[in-house]
C-alpha cells in the first residue's frame, strides 16, 4: 500500500466510517459439513471477546466441486436475513403522517419527478423477498451459490445483522455492544460505525479462510449489495488479503460520488442511519458536497490496483446509478497509474452493459435496487 492510499483510508477511516479499537480476540469454530444438491459446504462461528465481553456470529463457506487445486472465493456480506420478517416488512411500519413526510422529504431529494414515481413504484411493489437462508438457499439470484460454485469459485457468507443490526437496539447487540457495552453515550469521535463493523466481521472470516487449504488466498474477493456493498469496499479497502471486490448498487457513501448525487445523500443518511458511520462523520451533515474535504471517488481510487467491479442498476434511482458511474470514471487513473488496464466506456452506458475487460470494471443492469443473478454472471466473468 503506497503513502497516498493509505493517507485516504486513513482519512475515511477518522471522519466517515470508524476505527475498531485494538485489543479484541477472536476464534473460528467448524461446526458441521454440509451438503445440498452435489454441493459441499461447511457451517461456522466466529467467537469475539473484548473487555470481558463476548459476541458470535455464524457463516457458511460452499465449495465447487473439484478443489484440487486452490480456487478463488467470493466472501459475501449478506444484507438480507435468513428468513422474512413476522410482520411482512424489512423495516418498522410508519405512520400515514410519517410515511407522508418520508415521501415529501424523498420527492425533493430525486429532483426529477419521473425518477422519484419510478423509485416509489419499485418500493412499493417489491420484487421479491428479501431473505435468503444462507444454509439451504443455493439458487436465489441475491446468492446464487450453485451457478458460482458450478464457475469453479468457493463463497463464504454472513450476516450483517448478526454483527451489528439496523434497528433501534442495534447498540446493544454485536460488534458495538462488544466494543462499548451498554453505556454508549460517551463514544470516541472514531467509534466504529455499522459499516466499519460489518467490514470487520468480514476479515474475521477471512482469518477463517486462511485456515481452508482449498482457498486460493490471494483471490478472495468481497461481495455486496447496498450497505453491504458499502462493506464490502471498506473491507477491500482495509485489509491487504482481499484481492479485490464486487461493489454493488452501494450509492451513497459507496461507490457515488456526493458532488452532482441525486438521490440520497449523506445529510439524509446522518438522519435517518448515524449508527451506519463514525460519530465524526456528523459534523459534514449540513456541508454541501463541493465543501467536502473528501468524495467517494478517492475512496474508491484507494482500492487501486485491486480488481474492481462496480454494479448498478439503471432505476435505482435512490442509489443514483450515473453517480456511482462517474465516481468510477474518475478513479480509473488510479489504476491507470498503476499500470493496470481499465474499462474501455467513456460515458454513461445503455441498460445490460458490462465492460469487464480491465482491472477495473463497470456494468449497468436493468432494474431497480438489487442484486441478481445477472450481477453475479458479470463477476464471474470479471474475476475469472
Amino acid at each position: 500500500m503506497s503513502t497516498d492510499t493509505k493517507e485516504i483510508i486513513d482519512l475515511f477511516a477518522k471522519e466517515e466510517y470508524g476505527i475498531v479499537p485494538d485489543g479484541w480476540a477472536s476464534s473460528v469454530d467448524w461446526k458441521e459439513e454440509l451438503e445440498i444438491d452435489g454441493v459441499r459446504g461447511r457451517k461456522a462461528e466466529i467467537s469475539l471477546s473484548y473487555e470481558g465481553r463476548h459476541t458470535s456470529f455464524p457463516f457458511v463457506l460452499w465449495l465447487p466441486a473439484d478443489t484440487s487445486k486452490p480456487v478463488p472465493c467470493f466472501l459475501h456480506i449478506l444484507c438480507w436475513s435468513k428468513e422474512a420478517d413476522p410482520n411482512g416488512s424489512s423495516s418498522p411500519a410508519m405512520s400515514p403522517e410519517m410515511r407522508k413526510s418520508y415521501m415529501k422529504m424523498l420527492k425533493k431529494l430525486f429532483e426529477n419527478d419521473l425518477h422519484f414515481l419510478i423509485f416509489a413504484r419499485d418500493m412499493a411493489g417489491g420484487s421479491r423477498p428479501i431473505y435468503v437462508n444462507f444454509e439451504k438457499d443455493l439458487y436465489d439470484g441475491h446468492w446464487p451459490v450453485k451457478k458460482i460454485t458450478d464457475a469453479g469459485y468457493a463463497t463464504v457468507g454472513f450476516y450483517i445483522r448478526d454483527l451489528m443490526p439496523d434497528g433501534e437496539d442495534c447498540m446493544k447487540k454485536g460488534i458495538r455492544y462488544l466494543l462499548y457495552g451498554e453505556d454508549q453515550s460517551d463514544l470516541p469521535d472514531t467509534a466504529p460505525g455499522a459499516i466499519a463493523c460489518w467490514a470487520f466481521g468480514a476479515m474475521r472470516v477471512m482469518d477463517a479462510l486462511a485456515e481452508c487449504t482449498e482457498i486460493d488466498k490471494n483471490k478472495v474477493y468481497t461481495a455486496g449489495h447496498s450497505r453491504a456493498g458499502k462493506a464490502a469496499m471498506w473491507t477491500a479497502a482495509c485489509d491487504d488479503r482481499i484481492a479485490g471486490a464486487l461493489i454493488n448498487n452501494s450509492g451513497c457513501c459507496g461507490a457515488a460520488m456526493n458532488k452532482g448525487k441525486k438521490g440520497e445523500r449523506y445529510s439524509t443518511m446522518l438522519t435517518m442511519m448515524p449508527m451506519w458511520f463514525a460519530p465524526s462523520f456528523a459534523k459534514y451533515k449540513d456541508t454541501e458536497p463541493g465543501d467536502m474535504p473528501f468524495d467517494q471517488d478517492q475512496f474508491l481510487a484507494s482500492l487501486a490496483p485491486k480488481k474492481v467491479l462496480v454494479t448498478s442498476g439503471n432505476r435505482d434511482y435512490w442509489s443514483d446509478p450515473e453517480a456511482e458511474f462517474k465516481s468510477v470514471m474518475s478513479a480509473k487513473a488510479a489504476w491507470t497509474a498503476c499500470g493496470c488496464k481499465v474499462l474501455s466506456l467513456d460515458r454513461y452506458p445503455k441498460k445490460q452493459t458490462a465492460d469487464l475487460d480491465g482491472d477495473l470494471g463497470y456494468a449497468l443492469r436493468k432494474g431497480p435496487h438489487d442484486m441478481t443473478e445477472w450481477d453475479w454472471k458479470q463477476a464471474i466473468r470479471f474475476f475469472g
